[in-house]
């Protein structure tokens, strides 16, 4: 049966618990675009980016928001790098501040990418 053009299909991972429950159910099912959203994320995650085509990565918003490192989106930023996938870098905090201003990120972390629909 032929994968509709328009289906996308990803999962939440916070940490590397829900990363090994989640990511195997991804692997199962069809569709064109499969990706992971990263947010928020709440420690380092080690990733299968096989069959992904797209990682969005961010902060948690909000006054009870849980910690955020740097290092663990570089960390992500890397395994997408390695496996040449697409990342889009939504939000982080800086100054102790939530913000989507991709200008105010930190040079490292200024990336957003997407996947290649036609593929």
């Amino acid at each position: 049966r032929k994968i509709p053009a328009n289906l996308w299909l990803g999962v939440s991972l916070e940490n590397q618990k829900y990363a090994d429950i989640r990511i195997p159910y991804l692997k199962k099912i069809k569709a064109k675009i499969k990706f992971f959203s990263i947010e928020p994320i709440l420690s380092q995650i080690c990733l299968d980016l096989s069959e992904i085509k797209w990682v969005i990565i961010g902060c948690e918003s909000g006054p009870k928001r849980r910690e955020f490192k740097n290092e663990w989106a570089l960390d992500i930023i890397e395994q997408c790098k390695e496996a040449d996938t697409p990342i889009f870098v939504k939000q982080i905090i800086v100054n102790g501040k939530v913000t989507r201003n991709i200008n105010k990120f930190p040079k490292k972390l200024q990336i957003r990418e997407y996947p290649n629909a036609h593929n």
